[in-house]
Formats: C-alpha cells, structure tokens, sequence
C-alpha cells in the first residue's frame, strides 16, 4: 500500500470508525508528511536527508500508535519499516539501523506482534 493510499485509509479508516478521523490532529499529521515528502525530495546534502527521514519516520510512528484498529496500526508500522529499512539501504539514514533494531524488538516483545515484528525483520 502506497504512503497516499495510508494517508487515505488514516482519513477515513480500514472501516467505519477505524482510522483516527478528520480532526485537527489527524489533519497535521498528514500535512506533516506531505511538507516531509516534498522537503526530501528537494534534500540534496545526507544531513538534509536524514534529518528528513527521521521526523517522517517519527511521524509515521506517532500515527501507528494513534490509529484505532490493529489493522490500520499494522499498516502504519509496515510504513515506518519500509520506510526506515530503505533509508538504510540507501544511506539516506545512516547509522540507523538501531532504529529498526528497536522497533522489530519491541514489537517482537508485544502480545500478538510475532508477525509485524517479523515483517520488520524483513524489511530491514
């Protein structure tokens, strides 16, 4: 699922009541991210890129801990891996991969996590 279709799915939800709504919080994080994806594609030195991708991954973990279902916390963390796993690979994030590291961990310690923590694992 693409970062719009989440944006969408975190507007309205996976289904009725699922999503965090259209209020003023929810608003800002979306706007958040969209200023975040224009700023990183006009970030031309690696501080610039990772200081980029920091605050988006922040973001997109506060929206996974603020969503209503599982299913929409689910797909909000698969976001912040792939996201975090590709900044690695590329370099854009250096020195980062504990980021990933403490995320598969912790995910991997909460009730019902084995799967997401494993889809971490992957991704990075």
């Amino acid at each position: 699922m693409s970062l719009l279709e989440n944006r969408n799915m975190l507007a309205g939800g996976s289904d009725a009541g699922g999503g965090l709504g259209s209020d003023a919080k929810t608003q800002d994080m979306l706007a958040r991210l969209e200023s975040l994806d224009q700023e990183g594609a006009k970030a031309t030195t690696p501080e610039a890129q990772a200081a980029n991708v920091a605050e988006k991954c922040n973001v997109l973990e506060k929206i996974a801990e603020s969503v209503k279902t599982p299913e929409d916390r689910a797909q909000w963390l698969r976001n912040l891996a792939e996201s975090l796993g590709a900044a690695v690979q590329l370099g854009t994030y250096p020195g980062r991969a504990d980021r990933l590291k403490a995320l598969y961990e912790r995910l991997d310690k909460e009730p019902g996590g084995k799967e997401m923590a494993a889809y971490v694992k992957f991704a990075s």
